[in-house]
């Protein structure tokens, strides 16, 4: 596959005793790429997949957003180009932003409005805090999983399982420790949807899909 361009790292992990895990994240120097909310119309089976959205949008990398309820309305603050798509939701959910040409992941009580942001997910739960992994994650079983997160450089990361799955605390874990215990360095990590919604795609070849389409993902394209 070809290189990563400049400004974009890639991390492929194992996280497990048993090598078996795979978990592939980018990170992203916001110098020189940005942040975009896709929201799809219709219904499940309709939506489209983060290797289709890639490549349409000439993306670097796309993840999967946050949850949905059963009649496939997306949960929690969702804007996209400006644009308030879902209001904010009174839950304990982080949202990140992209405001003014700079992101940030915040508490839902520190989030200071939509004026002026011109992409924002919300989702939950927090994973990483303060460089350290959460310790009050409720006890799961291993699962897909996928989150964002913000290192010391503000960097943004982009990180999901695409072979085999992890337990959130396992995962948090993973995020925070430093590049070189093996994990990824966020100083600032959300959890988003997993298991059959997880989706990761990057322009040099990992296409991950659990199921079908999303309703919501994140892009990472060059900025204009």
């Amino acid at each position: 596959p070809p290189a990563p361009p400049a400004g974009l790292d890639e991390f492929p992990l194992t996280p497990t005793a048993d090598g078996y895990t795979r978990l592939q994240a980018v990170r992203a120097d916001l110098e020189r790429y940005q942040p975009r909310v896709v929201r799809e119309a219709g219904r499940r089976g309709t939506w489209r997949t983060a290797g289709e959205i890639g490549a349409e949008l000439g993306a670097l990398a796309v993840i999967n957003g946050g949850y949905f309820d059963p009649e496939d309305r997306p949960l929690g603050l969702l804007v996209s180009a400006g644009e308030v798509l879902v209001p904010l939701r009174s839950v304990s959910w982080p949202v990140f932003e992209w405001r003014g040409g700079r992101a940030r992941i915040v508490a839902r009580t520190d989030f200071g409005g939509t004026r002026g942001v011109d992409e924002a997910l919300q989702c939950g739960p927090w994973l990483v805090r303060g460089g350290a992994a959460v310790a009050s994650l409720k006890e799961s079983a291993p699962e897909p999983r996928a989150a964002l997160g913000l290192d010391a450089e503000d960097r943004l990361i982009l990180a999901a399982t695409t072979r085999g799955g992890l337990r959130l605390a396992e995962f948090a874990k993973v995020l925070a420790d430093p590049i070189d215990a093996g994990g990824l360095g966020c100083q600032r990590a959300m959890n988003l949807d997993g298991g059959s919604s997880t989706q990761f795609w990057t322009a040099s070849g990992t296409n991950y899909a659990a199921a079908l389409g999303v309703p919501v993902h994140l892009a990472l394209v060059p900025r204009g």
